[in-house]
């Protein structure tokens, strides 16, 4: 594998006046490199005369330890743990509201289990040597003599401890691993170090850029991303108008569990209701600064995700699943993400269709792809106040949103430490369970927001005042860098003219949409190649030699399974791209600690797919799963679901007939997302019967109407 990198993204240039540049060279290592010097870095260093780029191996670089509390899983595996931590909440008697009760019984729960974890829990490293060394002894002893009875019950008793040790270290890597797709008890815990020192290294921050200077020490670092988010999210926007809505809308981090006594909780609750609490001392959070890019080198590379203190946590997802109730009735039918009962599948089928339609009738279409800089970052809570107002939301509610963004506060985790510290003034937080319902409320789009138009230009410049407006009004801005223009036809007008009236560049399809390459025709080898690079990508063979097969297994239905699901929502999948994932998976699942002689299948591919019942493993059969996903859709189209798109097809295809109709042969040239869906209709057909009614949406001959079947069948 290899170690992550520092510096320039490419290692070798051909000299030319329009130069190629590729990564020929890098350093590769083995697991037990990791295991003995988990600290590693390449680091690229200045190209001196030579067309090759000069790579250093740094091992052993700095780390520093984090100074702030967490809360091991490996604690709740002591004996009596639940009653120390009932005995210890119960003896505080704090006085105030309950923000600050909840706030000040943590805080001394934290430093009641520092102490605790400190003097008697201990260092599970230490134990485990101190009991192996204690059982060697006893080894050395039965070497010479027989051990007595008492010592041979000392023995056991070591033993016994050494497992529950075992345990508690295989916990504690396994919570720094974050595998949530395995269990303990499967001696996990050198796959569990490994993946925990390859998380480490990956999220490392090595050094950043500030006005163009490196920065490479800890506190240098810390300032900057605190400078960065300051400046983002301390900021008031001065430019907001008021909002003549009526006329704009017209009518339309300690896991404590059941451990904790939740009448605080309900107190907390009761005065955050009635306005009386004060979230000051609990509405903070740790943001994680997560890498956007590959060898990323300026804040803006970043994805900040705020950690929320849990307490905070339990008020915003109650209103988040009040809202959850009523946000289907104020977001537009074509923003699907965040919204229960929708997906954002629909969005990509739908674009397909409208792209395939501008090729299929040669109409000089424009389809604009627009990206939105910082947009969670950037959302100005004026305005979202106000258009809470305009949409008619109560104003205890509105006061609600506005306590919790108004008392926000957060440190930054720059290479697992706390560093620095914001006040925020703007933006909604990732991590937050109401800030994807707020932020749908003020786009009513996806942050990826796709426009199509067949009158060139000017439907271009209306394009831009609006966003332009918008801008203005909420924050959000268009990232020119991201934005991009692409053209169904050539010909339709000078293209440098369209990407200088928006400022954005200009791209040739197929363009990718909410990670799916789309371009109104049938996908290429190498759209899916990225597929099934994508599964390889998850099967690191390492990972093979340090996973028993019952964990290989469990990896492979509950982790590997979920990738190719999304693209098998709108696509059938050529033969040979299941074929080539399946070998995949069968490679891996077979695959023993000697990579270069893998064990032979003793089982057939075909038969570990069935169920268990009927003797097999239960893996997910890919041309079964495929089927069952493409039928979805005709259910939603007979079932009268309202979806993103319903009306596209259903002029493309249905026209002035009744749905069920489709099942006549069709004619014509259709779209790749409809042929996909129409392979799979007879045996969709097979498996529903009709109900039915008034008998105006069902076919006497054809329909599944008596007893199951068809009349013609019978």
């Amino acid at each position: 594998m290899e170690p992550p990198s520092n510096g320039n993204q490419f290692t070798w240039i051909n000299g030319h006046s329009n130069p190629i540049w590729v990564k020929l060279d890098r350093f590769l290592i083995n697991s037990l490199w990791i295991t003995l010097f988990p600290k590693v870095l390449q680091n690229c260093l200045p190209r001196l005369g030579s067309d090759h780029v000069p790579i250093r191996l740094e091992v052993g670089f700095h780390l520093p330890i984090p100074r702030s509390f967490r809360f091991e899983q490996a604690w709740c595996l002591t004996d009596n743990f639940d009653m120390l931590i009932r005995e210890w909440w119960s003896s505080l008697h704090p006085c105030g509201c309950g923000a600050f009760i909840l706030a000040k019984k943590i805080t001394r729960l934290r430093e009641n289990l520092k102490t605790w974890a400190k003097f008697e829990f201990g260092s599970i490293k230490l134990k485990k040597l101190g009991l192996l060394h204690e059982m060697d002894l006893l080894d050395r002893v039965r070497e010479t003599r027989s051990l007595t009875p008492f010592e041979v019950n000392g023995e056991v008793h070591l033993r016994t401890k050494l497992g529950a040790i075992l345990r508690q270290e295989e916990t504690y890597w396994k919570q720094r691993a974050r595998m949530n797709w395995i269990k303990e008890g499967d001696e996990n815990t050198r796959f569990f170090h490994l993946v925990a020192n390859g998380r480490r290294n990956r999220n490392f921050i090595p050094w950043v850029l500030r006005d163009n200077i490196r920065v490479d020490d800890i506190d240098g670092i810390g300032r900057t991303f605190t400078s960065y988010y300051q400046n983002l999210y301390g900021t008031e926007l001065t430019y907001r108008h008021r909002i003549n809505w009526t006329a704009l809308l017209g009518n339309k981090g300690m896991q404590i569990r059941h451990r904790v006594r939740m009448a605080d909780i309900f107190l907390l609750c009761e005065d955050f209701y009635w306005g009386r609490a004060n979230l000051e001392r609990i509405n903070w959070s740790n943001i994680a600064l997560i890498t956007k890019r590959h060898c990323p080198q300026d804040p803006l590379h970043y994805r900040p995700i705020s950690l929320i203190n849990c307490s905070l946590k339990i008020i915003t997802k109650i209103l988040a699943n009040r809202l959850s109730t009523k946000i289907d009735e104020l977001i537009d039918p074509n923003q699907s993400a965040f919204i229960k009962g929708r997906c954002i599948t629909d969005n990509i089928a739908t674009a397909q269709e409208l792209i395939f339609y501008m090729q299929k009738n040669h109409l000089m279409g424009l389809i604009l792809k627009v990206d939105f800089s910082k947009a969670f970052d950037s959302v100005d809570w004026g305005f979202l106040l106000e258009l809470l107002r305009a949409r008619r939301f109560g104003e205890r509610w509105i006061g609600w949103v506005q306590t919790i963004l108004t008392s926000s506060k957060a440190k930054f985790l720059v290479n697992n430490v706390q560093s620095g510290y914001v006040r925020f003034r703007r933006g909604l937080r990732q991590g937050d369970p109401l800030s994807p319902l707020l932020f749908a409320l003020v786009v009513d789009y996806a942050d990826d927001l796709l426009v199509m138009s067949t009158r060139g230009g000017e439907d271009l410049r209306i394009i831009k005042l609006i966003l332009y407006v918008f801008e203005r009004l909420s924050g959000l801005a268009v990232n020119s860098k991201k934005t991009c223009l692409y053209i169904s036809q050539k010909n339709l007008e000078p293209q440098a003219f369209l990407a200088n009236t928006l400022h954005c560049w200009v791209g040739v399809l197929p363009l990718t949409y909410l990670g799916i390459p789309i371009s109104g025709g049938r996908p290429r080898k190498q759209d899916w190649d990225i597929l099934i690079n994508k599964v390889r990508s998850r099967l690191e063979i390492w990972k093979s030699k340090f996973l028993s097969l019952g964990g290989r297994l469990t990896l492979l239905n509950s982790v590997l399974t979920v990738i190719p699901t999304y693209w098998m929502s709108l696509f059938k999948l050529p033969c040979w791209v299941i074929r080539s994932i399946d070998k995949i998976w069968r490679d891996f699942l077979w695959s023993g600690p000697d990579l270069q002689h893998p064990k032979i299948r003793l089982v057939s591919w075909a038969r570990l797919c069935r169920f268990r019942e009927q003797g097999g493993w239960n893996i997910l059969n890919l041309e079964v799963f495929n089927n069952d996903l493409l039928g979805k859709w005709w259910w939603k189209i007979i079932s009268g679901v309202r979806w993103c798109g319903a009306e596209i097809f259903r002029e493309n295809y249905f026209g002035s007939r009744p749905t069920w109709n489709l099942f006549h042969k069709q004619y014509g040239r259709r779209s790749v997302f409809w042929n996909g869906i129409l392979k799979i209709l007879p045996a969709f057909r097979k498996n529903i019967c009709s109900l039915v009614k008034e008998g105006s949406t069902t076919l006497f001959w054809l329909d599944n109407w008596v007893e199951g079947r068809a009349p013609a069948d019978i």
